[in-house]
């Protein structure tokens, strides 16, 4: 914990900001509270960051062996053991093999063999500039998250403010087109035209070479076949909007690593313990299309009901049900809109089966 901390940012706060007129609608402090109640501080960690700390601790322990260069093509499960074949022709043999291939794995088309992710109709822009070069006024010591009609822009410090990430997701057709940097350029200034003008200064600093269509997967209920088990994305991918897909495949490592030594080299077993584990968990941060909504885009009635004076806690249950994804807004907030014609989205049925209507839930 201390190695991460040594690398890591603590945000002064999490802000949610209109994207059309700047106002700020939600702010959450991670100071003395929020440490309080979760005992932890949050954090933000540039990703090499992160990879560094946690190879670094590989490399002091004698039980771990690092294999660089072995990318991995195929694999058997021999019953007694696990062996993968590499593209330089070597064969390596284990008891149990743990897949953390991401989001494309090639060990879940075979265990689960359920094709290409599922774009979800947004494509994604991400870029890191020196603080140095950052002349637009915004926090530069929060977490801001910036709502908007299909489209959204977060933005942090990183590596203690030497650099300051900005991302922008929205809703497009061209998601998976491939095109030249002036059309994307064209395209992401036609999508904020209406947006804050801060929003749009950033977007300005977008480095357009990367750019992503979004997908994720259907949630299926078992990782694992044999001594094989998956891992984080390759298990669960989610969406990036709740920024979680790291953080879960750490915590599966740690759950993976108590239910194999609580099995005592009963892989299958303890691979069935740590699907019964992570499995509500995991659900919570992964998105299937056809029931959650578009996390954190801010609708129409959204806005018209953060623009209403609040009620003590409305502002608060507002901003939670955009976080965990729902479309479903409270009935409360509802009757209190500026526009009394926006109605309550239905809920779809869900199954009567608890561990079902779990995976079906409306809110991820």
């Amino acid at each position: 914990m201390d190695e991460v901390l040594a690398v890591a940012d603590t945000p002064a706060a999490l802000l949610m900001l209109d994207a059309l007129d700047g106002k700020e609608l939600v702010r959450i402090p991670t100071g003395a509270s929020f440490r309080a109640r979760f005992k932890y501080p949050y954090v933000i960690v540039h990703r090499i960051d992160l990879h560094n700390v946690l190879l670094d601790a590989c490399r002091k322990s004698a039980a771990i062996e690092l294999v660089p260069q072995a990318m991995v093509t195929g694999f058997e499960d021999g019953g007694d053991n696990v062996s993968v074949s590499t593209a330089d022709g070597r064969t390596l043999t284990g008891a149990a093999l743990i897949a953390a291939d991401g989001l494309r794995s090639l060990f879940r088309q075979t265990l689960i063999g359920d094709g290409e992710p599922h774009p979800v109709g947004y494509a994604a822009l991400r870029t890191i500039v020196p603080m140095g070069e950052l002349k637009v006024d915004v926090p530069r010591d929060c977490v801001v998250l910036w709502g908007g009609p299909g489209y959204h822009v977060v933005h942090y410090p990183l590596r203690h403010g030497a650099e300051f990430n900005i991302v922008a997701v929205f809703r497009t057709t061209t998601h998976a087109e491939k095109a030249d940097a002036a059309t994307y350029r064209a395209e992401l200034e036609q999508t904020y035209r209406s947006a804050h003008p801060s929003m749009r200064e950033l977007n300005a600093m977008m480095d357009l070479r990367w750019r992503r269509s979004v997908a994720d997967r259907t949630p299926v209920r078992h990782w694992h076949k044999g001594n094989t088990v998956l891992l984080g994305d390759a298990a669960h991918a989610p969406l990036q909007s709740l920024a979680q897909g790291a953080c879960m495949a750490i915590e599966d490592g740690l759950c993976l690593a108590e239910t194999i030594h609580a099995a005592e080299r009963d892989f299958a077993a303890a691979f069935r313990r740590y699907e019964a584990l992570r499995l509500t968990r995991t659900r919570a941060c992964s998105s299937n299309p056809a029931r959650c909504g578009n996390r954190f885009i801010m609708s129409t009635a959204l806005r018209g009901m953060c623009a209403m004076p609040p009620s003590p806690h409305g502002m608060k249950r507002i901003y939670l049900t955009v976080w965990r994804g729902s479309t479903t807004v409270p009935e409360r907030e509802i009757t209190s809109a500026a526009n009394p014609k926006f109605a309550r989205p239905r809920r779809a049925p869900m199954r009567t089966s608890a561990s079902k209507a779990a995976l079906q839930s409306d809110t991820c």
